[in-house]
Order: C-alpha cells, then structure tokens, then sequence
C-alpha cells in the first residue's frame, strides 16, 4: 500500500435551519437570523455538509468550486442532493480499467460476489459479538449467525448477478430480524427494513447513518481516481453513485450498525430526538442530527484493526483503503479484489 496518510477528514455539520454561511477573509462565518454562531477558519475544513435550508453566499461557492472545501447538499433527512467540489483530476487510465472491468462478465461478478460475501461475514460479526452480551438469546443470535455464514460461502458459486442478489437479499431479512433483538429499548424496534421513506424511527436513523458513510466512500472514490457512478454490484443509474454504494455494502454492520445500536442502548438518542413528517416518514430532529453528528465524529476518528495492513488506522480512513485495493486490483497489481472484513474475519 506504501505510506499511509492518516488524515482523518474534517468536516463541519449545519443542520440548524435559517443558517446562513459565508465566506469572511480565509473563516467561514455561520450567521442565524444576522447573529454569529461561529467562525472556523477554511484550512482547517475538508468539507461542509449542509441539510435543509441552510444557505450559502456566492463567495463560498466559488471557493469550493475552486479550492474547496467540498460542499454537499442534504435534505432535512439526511437524503444526499448533491455535491460541488473543485475540478477532479481522475487517473484517465484507472478508469478506462475501471470501465474494462465493469464490461468483463467474470470481473465484475468476482468483485460483486466479494463485496456481498464480506457484507454478510461483516453482518454475522455483529450478532457473534452480541451473544457475548445478552445471554437472553444468545442462542438465537448464534444460530443466525450460523445460517449467515452459509450464505456468504454461498455467494461464491453464485452464477450471476440476479443470484448474488438474492443470496443478498435473503441475508439481510435473517440479519435485521435479529438485529431488532439487540436493541435494549423496545420503543425502538421495528417490525422490519423500511426506507424511502423510513417509517420509524430506528429505520430512520440506520439510513441516515448509512448516507453519511456513503459520502465517505463517494469521496475515497474521488481520491483515488476511481469514478463512484461506476459500481460492479449496483448496476448504473443517472444520478446514483453506484461504487460507492458498492463499497458501503463492506461497512453498514461494522460501521453504521454498531453505531446506531449504541446510540439507541445507550439512550443519547430518545424518541423526542425524532418527528413524523407528512406521508408517515419519521426523520430525525435537528437536535437529533447533532448528537449523532457528534458520536459520528468521535466513532470514525477511532482506530480500528485494518486485515489488509495489519495494523489499525482510524475508522475513517478505511474506505480509502478500500478504494485504493480495488483500483489495485482493477490495474492488475492485486489478483482479486480484498474487501474489508471486520476484526478480520
């Protein structure tokens, strides 16, 4: 991999709404109603994330067309709009590989089946480590875990895509069914996986998570060259950043799982933290945005044991390795591509 650089992006969170930004000398001034809230200055700022009606001078836009930081649109919710950032000078030559592997039937197949294998390793990781916890049903815990595991050995004879789907499909019903078991406060069980929109307030939450470490993986995309539009799980869509979605499917249990489980037993977060919205959609609050904005912060900052470098790097980091391990294998440096498997596994 060569030398490692730590460095954890640094990004500033508005979520209050009427929030207005703009750009003051080398700072970033945020304003509520003409009053100052804060002043952080621009070089200590990767990129700003800005949900609902938060707005932004002209200035700032075209320093972040520019320069940077980066500037990503959510709505109230958490759904990602858009995003401006300066001009990418992408590796032409990785992405033509890129485009060549995703056209070759038995690449693209072996990335997808990896992808999914390590999805349902990395899904069962969270149960086996819940059973040392919560004896109560540790036996069924355990057992899930186990019929997980036949489907990630599954994912390898898999013929094709509509296959690895349905392997996939059938592994995340068995593993949300005992995720429900893992959450302490039973007003914050659901009955199953719901999104656009979520429908309670736990489903809510789990997507918000999850569109926030796709943004990471988006961008650990970017980093390397790679395009997030081209996946080799996800088909293309317009609009859909289909390898980043890809790349994600590797950290939704150890990444935004664990982390939602925690927020919810450990009750930072409690049913006022969320609303219901017009259509039955249940969104988290703006006071709830910035506690999990917080425990995100401090959550991907951690170190965590990376396999494939042997030694730990802050959880942040690891999608750019990810990244950087697929275009290895898409240049013909790796064999296959080696996805990320939690603690290991």
């Amino acid at each position: 991999m060569g030398t490692i650089v730590r460095k954890v992006q640094r990004t500033l969170h508005v979520a209050t709404q009427g929030t207005h930004l703009r750009l003051e000398g080398g700072a970033v001034v945020a304003k509520l109603k003409e009053e100052p809230l804060k002043r952080l200055p621009l070089n200590g700022i990767d990129a700003i994330h800005l949900y609902g009606s938060v707005g932004t001078t002209t200035a700032l836009v075209h320093r972040a067309a520019t320069e940077g930081p980066h500037l990503v649109w959510f709505s109230r919710s958490g759904r990602f709009i858009g995003r401006l950032q300066s001009a990418v000078s992408g590796n032409i030559l990785l992405r033509q590989a890129q485009h060549k592997g995703e056209r070759d039937a038995d690449t693209k197949l072996s990335i997808a089946q990896r992808i999914v294998a390590a999805k349902i390793v990395n899904s069962r990781g969270v149960l086996d480590d819940a059973a040392k916890d919560k004896p109560a049903v540790a036996s069924e815990l355990r057992e899930t875990a186990k019929q997980l595991t036949v489907y990630s050995k599954s994912t390898r004879s898999a013929a094709d895509a509509d296959t690895l789907r349905g392997i996939e499909g059938q592994a995340a019903r068995l593993y949300f069914q005992a995720l429900n078991k893992l959450i302490s406060d039973h007003s914050f069980r659901f009955e199953t996986r719901t999104r656009r929109p979520p429908l309670d307030p736990t489903n809510s939450l789990l997507s918000f998570l999850y569109g926030m470490v796709r943004i990471r993986c988006s961008a650990a995309c970017e980093a390397v060259g790679l395009d997030p539009q081209l996946g080799f799980l996800h088909e293309p869509r317009p609009g859909r950043e289909s390898l980043a979605l890809d790349l994600l499917e590797e950290f939704r249990a150890p990444f935004a799982d664990r982390l939602g489980l925690s927020l919810l037993n450990r009750r930072q977060l409690k049913s006022s933290h969320f609303e219901s919205r017009p259509g039955g959609a249940v969104n988290l609050t703006d006071t709830g945005r910035k506690v999990v904005f917080a425990a995100l912060d401090t959550f991907m900052s951690a170190e965590v044991a990376c396999p494939t470098l042997e030694e730990k790097v802050p959880r942040a980091y690891v999608p750019q390795v990810q990244a950087n391990l697929l275009a290895r294998h898409l240049r013909g440096d790796l064999q296959h591509y080696l996805p990320f498997r939690a603690s290991g596994r």
